[in-house]
C-alpha cells in the first residue's frame, strides 16, 4: 500500500522543482529588460560562483526535504507497529489471564505443559511482578498432578527446561529484590511477592499439590530439585541480595531478640516450637547480628551466651542447614568475638601482667643449694590462689568456656574448624592458661581434686568446662606445631609452661583414678578426664621425641614403684587402668620387669618352660652359615606362633659342609637370631622389595622372637616406624609431619618451606598429587580424590603438607610395614607394647646406645677354676678390655662370650646365666670341668705347661669364657684379639 503513494509524492515533488526553476528564469529576464541593455559586461568569475552557490542551495534543500519525508515515514511505521503490538499484547494478556485465573468449582484446569509455555512467554515479555503474584496464587490452587506446575520435574521432556526456567524466574526475582527499597510501601508489597516465591520453590513443604496423596510420589525427587535450585541461587549470590543488616542494626533488632528469648514465658514458647534446622539458623543470625551490633552485645554478653547455649542444645541433631550458615557461625570463634566474650579475663590479665611476667622469668631448674630449696618450699606455702571459684571473674570466665564446649559437642562437622579458630589466635589459650595458673599451686590441682572429692564422678562445676576447653584447644595446637614453632619460636607457650602443664596433668590423671575420684568405668566417657589424658599423652610423646622436661619428670612420687607393681600383680583395677593409660608414671626398668613377667606367664600357660615332670618340645633347624637368611626363612617362616615362642635349636653347617662343634643350649640360637636380623637389615642386600612381603613378615617374627626372649639386637629403627609398631599413628592427635625427617629429611624440609611460605603458594603451581619414579616410569598418586585438579593455596596448604607427609610415611610403604608388624605381633602381644613409648621400644629392642660398661660386667662376673677378682690374669683381662680394645672390639668380646654384641637391657645384673670366667689348662676335648687340683693350680698360678699356644674359648649357652692361665699380659691380649677376629663360629676350640 505504500509504494504507489510514494511514487505519487515523488512526481509532485518534481513538478514543484520545475515551477521554481521557471520563476527564477522569469525573474532574471525581467531584471535584464530593466537594465535597457542587450548585453551586460561579462564578469566570468562572479557568475561562476553565483551559479555554484545556487546549485548547492538547491541540493541541500532537496536533501533536507527528503530527510523530513523519510522521518515522517519511519514515525508512521513505528506508530502503526506500536499500536499493532499493543493490540496483540492485550489480546495475549487477556488469553493468559483466562489461563492463569483460579478455576471455579468443577471447572477443568489447564495442563501443566501449557502452563510451562505460558510462564516462559510471560517472564520473557513482561515485567514479572504482576505475573509472579498470579503465579503464586495458581500454585496454591493446583491440586491435580496433571495440572501441577511442579509435576513437570518428573517428565523427561520438560525436566531440564523446567529446572532452567525455575532458576531464571527465581534469580530474576532476586535481581528485583536487590534494587527494591523496603521502606517504600509499594516496593514492600512487591518484595513480599518475590520472597514468597523464593520460600516456596526452595522448600516443598508449602506446595499444595505435594500435600495431596498424588503428590507424595514427587516428594523425594522434588526435594533434590529444590536443593539444586538453592545451590544455584547461593552460588550466584542469594544471601548478599537478601541481607538488610544495616536496617536491622538501626532498629536494634539484636537487643530486642535477646530480650524476647530471655523472657521466661517467651522462652518456653520459642524453644518448644523450634526445630533443629530453624534453631541453627536462628543461632547463626543472632551471632552475625551480635557481631554487627557490638554495643548491644557488650551490654548483654551474659544473656547472649545463655541464649546461645540453649540454642545449641536444641541443635543436637541438625545437619541440613549447616552449609548455608557456616560463615555466620565462624564469627563465634573469631578473635574479635573471643576477646569480647572474655572481656573480664582480659581486663584481669592486663591489671596483673607485671607480677605474672616477673614470676615467669624465674629459672625452674631445681636448686642445688639446701637453703635456697628450703626458702622455695616456705614461699610455696604462701602461694595462695589469686582467683577463687566463687569470684565474679571466675563466673565470667567459665560461662563462655561452657558456650564453646557446647559448640564443640553440637557442631561436630565444624569441630576442626572451631578448634583451629580457638587455638591459632593468640588470645584464648594464654588467657585460660593464666586463669589456671592463678587458681593455686600446680595449676589449681588441689581445687579440682577437692571438687571431685565433694562429688565423685561429677564434673558439672563450670570450672571443669574451662579445664576441658583448655585441654582440647591446647591438644589441637601442639599437634599442629612443628619442632621449630614449639621449641625455638615458642609459639604461645614457653618450655617452662610445658613443664608446669605436664606436671599438673600427670598428677591430675593419676590422683583422680588412684583415689577413685572418677570411676574407671566412667573415666573414658568423661570429657574432663579424656581431654586431660589426651593432652598429657601429646606432651609425653613430644618430650620422648625431643626432651623439654628434666629427667624423671614424668614419674609420680605419690606411690613407690614397688607398691604400685604389687597392687598391679594383685589385680587392683585402678593400677591396671593407669598402667594401660599412663605407664610412664613408673620407671622404665620396672616396666621391663613387668614385660618379662608377662612373657614368663605366657610361657607357663603354653607349657614352654622346663618343669620337673617334662621338658618343652623344641624345634630343630639346620642352617648353613653362607645361607643363614634363606635357610632360616625356609624352616621358620611357616611355623605357628606357639612354636615360634617355644624352644628353637640351631645346628650350624660350616663352609666345608660339616657340622660345627657345640651344642645349642640357647647360645647358638641367639647367635643365629642376631646374625639373621643383622643381614636382612643390611641395605646392600636389597632384600626389601614389593614382592618380598613374606620376607618382611618373617623378619618381623624374628625381631619379635628376639624381644620375646630378651635378646637385644643392634637394629636402629626410624621413630615413625616404631610409632607404627605401637599403633600410635591411629590416634586423631598424631601428626605425620613430626616424624617425617626420620624417613625423608629432604621432603620434610620442602614441606616446612611450604608451610611457612609468606607469599602466594599458588605461584608454586602445586596440586594435591605427587609423582613417583617407578623403574623409570613416572606414576602420579592423588593425595585426595581428584587431587590432580585441586591446586594448593594459602588456605589449604596446611592440609596439603600433612597429607603429603602421611602419603610418604604410610601409603607409600603400607604393605611392607603391615607385613612386618603382623609378623612382630604374632610373637609379642600388642597389649604388652602399650607400656612403652617409641624411644623406649627402641631401647627394648636394641638396649642402651652407650658403650659397653666394663665395670658393670666385672661387678657381676663369677669365677671358676681358681680364678678370682684379684687374680693377675683377671686383672690383665679387664685392663686389656678397658685400655687396649676399641668399642667395636669390646662388642666382639661380648658377642664371643654371650652370642650378643649388646649388653642386657637392664645391665649385667640381669644376664641369665651370669657371666663367668673359668681357668683352663687343657683343650676342650680333655676338659672335664673343675677339680680340686685344677682349682688349686689356678688359684696359686701353678702351670702344668705354658698355655701360650691355646686360644680363649667360650660356651655361649652358659655365658662362660674359658681363659687359659697366660704368663704375660701381651700374650693374653694377642690371643684374645685373634680369637675375636677369627669369625670361626664354634670351630675355634
Amino acid at each position: 500500500m505504500q509504494r504507489p503513494e510514494r511514487r505519487v509524492k515523488e512526481s509532485s515533488v518534481s513538478c514543484v522543482t520545475a515551477d521554481i526553476a521557471k520563476k527564477n528564469l522569469k525573474k532574471a529576464a525581467t531584471e535584464y529588460n530593466r537594465s535597457g541593455k542587450m548585453f551586460k559586461p561579462v564578469e566570468p568569475k562572479k557568475e561562476k560562483e553565483q551559479f555554484l552557490e545556487q546549485a548547492k542551495a538547491l541540493r541541500e534543500e532537496r536533501a533536507s526535504k527528503q530527510q523530513r519525508e523519510n522521518a515522517a515515514i519511519q514515525i508512521q511505521a513505528l506508530c502503526r507497529g506500536f499500536l499493532a503490538r499493543s493490540r496483540l499484547k492485550r489480546e495475549i494478556r487477556s488469553e493468559i489471564d483466562k489461563i492463569l485465573r483460579i478455576p471455579e468449582d468443577g471447572e477443568e484446569q489447564e495442563h501443566s505443559a501449557l502452563l510451562f509455555d505460558v510462564y516462559c512467554l510471560c517472564f520473557q515479555q513482561w515485567s514479572c511482578t504482576a505475573v509472579a503474584h498470579k503465579f503464586m496464587l495458581v500454585m496454591d490452587e493446583q491440586k491435580d498432578a496433571k495440572t501441577c506446575y511442579a509435576s513437570l520435574a518428573m517428565t523427561k521432556t520438560h525436566v531440564l527446561l523446567w529446572i532452567k526456567q525455575l532458576k531464571d524466574i527465581l534469580w530474576r526475582g532476586c535481581l528485583y529484590l536487590k534494587v527494591l527499597k523496603p521502606e517504600n510501601h509499594v516496593d514492600l508489597r512487591t518484595i513480599m511477592v518475590y520472597l514468597r516465591m523464593l520460600v516456596t520453590f526452595t522448600a516443598t513443604m508449602n506446595w499444595t499439590a505435594i500435600k495431596l496423596k498424588a503428590g507424595e510420589q514427587f516428594l523425594v525427587g522434588l526435594g533434590q530439585v529444590c536443593n539444586n535450585v538453592m545451590g544455584h541461587l547461593n552460588t550466584k549470590g542469594l544471601y548478599p541480595v537478601l541481607e538488610c543488616l544495616e536496617l536491622l542494626v538501626t532498629h536494634r533488632v539484636f537487643k530486642r531478640c535477646l530480650e524476647l528469648m530471655t523472657c521466661e514465658q517467651s522462652t518456653r514458647i520459642i524453644f518448644n516450637t523450634l526445630e533443629g534446622n530453624y534453631a541453627l539458623c536462628l543461632m547463626a543470625n543472632m551471632i552475625q547480628l551480635g557481631n554487627k551490633e557490638l554495643e548491644g552485645l557488650v551490654e548483654n554478653t551474659t544473656d547472649f551466651m545463655t541464649v546461645m547455649i540453649r540454642l545449641l542444645e536444641k541443635c543436637k541433631l541438625l545437619h541440613e542447614a549447616m552449609p548455608f550458615v557456616v560463615r555466620q557461625l565462624q564469627l563465634l570463634w573469631s578473635d574479635r568475638m573471643i576477646r569480647l566474650l572474655f572481656t573480664a579475663l582480659v581486663e584481669y590479665v592486663q591489671v596483673n601482667t607485671s607480677s605474672h611476667s616477673n614470676s615467669r622469668t624465674s629459672n625452674p631448674s631445681p636448686s642445688k643449694n639446701i637453703l635456697k630449696k628450703a626458702f622455695e618450699k616456705a614461699s610455696s606455702k604462701n602461694n595462695l590462689p589469686k582467683i577463687k571459684l566463687e569470684s565474679s571473674i571466675s563466673m565470667a570466665t567459665c560461662l563462655p568456656c561452657a558456650l564453646y564446649r557446647t559448640t564443640l559437642q553440637t557442631l561436630t562437622e565444624l569441630r576442626m574448624d572451631i578448634l583451629g579458630g580457638l587455638s591459632y589466635t593468640d588470645t584464648l589459650l594464654p588467657l585460660l592458661w593464666r586463669f589456671l595458673c592463678d587458681l593455686g599451686p600446680t595449676c589449681g590441682l588441689k581445687t579440682f581434686l577437692e571438687l571431685l572429692t565433694q562429688a565423685p564422678n561429677s564434673t558439672i562445676h563450670p570450672v571443669f568446662s574451662l579445664l576441658t576447653l583448655f585441654c582440647e584447644t591446647a591438644s589441637h595446637l601442639i599437634t599442629t606445631l612443628d619442632d621449630v614453632e614449639m621449641y625455638e619460636q615458642r609459639h604461645i607457650f614457653t618450655m617452662n609452661d610445658y613443664i608446669k602443664m605436664s606436671e599438673f596433668l600427670n598428677l591430675f590423671v593419676f590422683r583422680v583414678i588412684w583415689n577413685n575420684l572418677i570411676d574407671i568405668m566412667v573415666a573414658p566417657s568423661s570429657d574432663v578426664f579424656s581431654s586431660a589424658l589426651t593432652l598429657l599423652r601429646i606432651l609425653h610423646e613430644r618430650d620422648a621425641r625431643r626432651s623439654f622436661a628434666p629427667p624423671e619428670h614424668w614419674l609420680v612420687r605419690d606411690v613407690k614403684p614397688s607398691h604400685f607393681v604389687g597392687e598391679l600383680e594383685h589385680g587392683k583395677k585402678t593400677a591396671q587402668f593407669l598402667m594401660q593409660q599412663v605407664p610412664h608414671i613408673i620407671p622404665f626398668c620396672e616396666r621391663v620387669m613387668l614385660f618379662r613377667k608377662d612373657v614368663m606367664k605366657e610361657k607357663d600357660t603354653l607349657g614352654l618352660t622346663e618343669s620337673v615332670c617334662a621338658s618343652p618340645q623344641s624345634t630343630l633347624i639346620t642352617v648353613h652359615r653362607s645361607r643363614i637368611v634363606e635357610d632360616g626363612y625356609r624352616q621358620l617362616a611357616q611355623l605357628p606362633p606357639r612354636a615360634l615362642k617355644g624352644v628353637i635349636r640351631v645346628k650350624f653347617i660350616n663352609e666345608q659342609g660339616l657340622d660345627e662343634a657345640g651344642i645349642d643350649q640357647d647360645g647358638v640360637f641367639k647367635e643365629f637370631l642376631e646374625e639373621t636380623i643383622a643381614r636382612v637389615f643390611d641395605p646392600g642386600l636389597n632384600l626389601f622389595k614389593e614382592n618380598h612381603l613374606a620376607l618382611f613378615e618373617f623378619v618381623g617374627k624374628m625381631l619379635g622372637k628376639a624381644v620375646y626372649e630378651g635378646i637385644v639386637v643392634d637394629v636402629p629403627f626410624a621413630p615413625f616406624f616404631l610409632t607404627q609398631m605401637l599403633g600410635h599413628q591411629q590416634s586423631s592427635t598424631y601428626s605425620s609431619l613430626d616424624e617425617l625427617p626420620s624417613l625423608d629429611a629432604e621432603l620434610a624440609k620442602s614441606l616446612s618451606y611450604i608451610k611457612h611460605y609468606d607469599g602466594d603458594v599458588g605461584d608454586l603451581e602445586l596440586t594435591f598429587s605427587c609423582d613417583e619414579d617407578c623403574m623409570g616410569r613416572l606414576e602420579t598418586h592423588e593425595l585426595v580424590t581428584g587431587g590432580r585438579a585441586i591446586p594448593v593455596t594459602n588456605e589449604n596448604k596446611i592440609r596439603y603438607v600433612h597429607l603429603m607427609a602421611h602419603f610418604r610415611m604410610f601409603r607409600q610403604i603400607k604393605d611392607q610395614t603391615l607385613a612386618f608388624i603382623r609378623g612382630f605381633k604374632a610373637v609379642v602381644h600388642p597389649d604388652w607394647l602399650c607400656m612403652f613409648s617409641a624411644p623406649e621400644l627402641q631401647k627394648l629392642i636394641s638396649g642402651d646406645s652407650g658403650t659397653l660398661d666394663i665395670e658393670d660386667l666385672r661387678r657381676h662376673t663369677q669365677y671358676y677354676g681358681g680364678y678370682h677378682n684379684n687374680h693377675k690374669v683377671i686383672n690383665w683381662l679387664w685392663d686389656v678390655l678397658n685400655s687396649d680394645f676399641t668399642p667395636a672390639e669390646r662388642s666382639l668380646f661380648l658377642k664371643f662370650v654371650t652370642s650378643c654384641s649388646k649388653p642386657p637391657l637392664l645391665g649385667f645384673a640381669h644376664l641369665e646365666p651370669p657371666f663367668s670366667i673359668r681357668c683352663v689348662e687343657v683343650s676342650d676335648d680333655q676338659d672335664t670341668g673343675d677339680t680340686v687340683g685344677s682349682v688349686l693350680k689356678g688359684f696359686f698360678n701353678i702351670k702344668k705347661k705354658e698355655a701360650g699356644g691355646r686360644l680363649p674359648t667360650s660356651s655361649t649357652c652358659f655365658n662362660l669364657l674359658k681363659l687359659p692361665n697366660y704368663s704375660k699380659k701381651s700374650i693374653l691380649r694377642d690371643k684374645l684379639r685373634y680369637a675375636l677376629h677369627s669369625h670361626s663360629g664354634f670351630e675355634i676350640s
